[in-house]
């Protein structure tokens, strides 16, 4: 009976050990890179959709990488391309700063979501005087 006790003993400890010790689980976390396999990209004019464009990639021809430190960029066909700085706000919420040119910078809110090995990204950006233009971005990532 004795040693029953120290068994299950020591199984409740090694399992509170490991419980304890565990990171939470990365494949729920967005840094790294992924492979976009999917973008919709649709432009709104005074709230009536203007055009729409689906692009289906093969893997490695667009990929987006989110650094622990802050930044990213776009690779396109394995070549850097747009850099960018991400800063969550709350949730599946960020904000992203894009570096278009050396001149240009654009400010994105965005929603990034990601469920095992699958990102998607949903952002929303509005211009014009009395938001004429809108275009909205919806891209589906596989993890790298």
């Amino acid at each position: 009976m004795k040693s029953i006790f120290s068994s299950t003993g020591i199984i409740v400890f090694l399992m509170v050990f490991v419980l304890v010790s565990c990171k939470k689980d990365p494949e729920n976390s967005f840094i790294g890179k992924w492979d976009v396999t999917t973008h919709v990209y649709t432009v709104y004019q005074n709230n009536v959709k203007f055009s729409e464009e689906n692009y289906t990639y093969v893997s490695g021809e667009f990929v987006v990488v989110f650094n622990a430190d802050g930044t990213g960029k776009f690779l396109e066909n394995g070549k850097d391309g747009i850099t960018f700085t991400w800063k969550r706000i709350n949730g599946d919420k960020f904000t992203i700063v894009e570096q278009v040119d050396p001149y240009t910078t654009q400010t994105t809110d965005l929603e990034l979501v990601v469920i095992k090995d699958t990102l998607t990204w949903n952002s929303t950006v509005v211009l014009g005087t009395s938001g004429e233009y809108k275009f909205v971005n919806y891209m589906v990532c596989s993890r790298l």
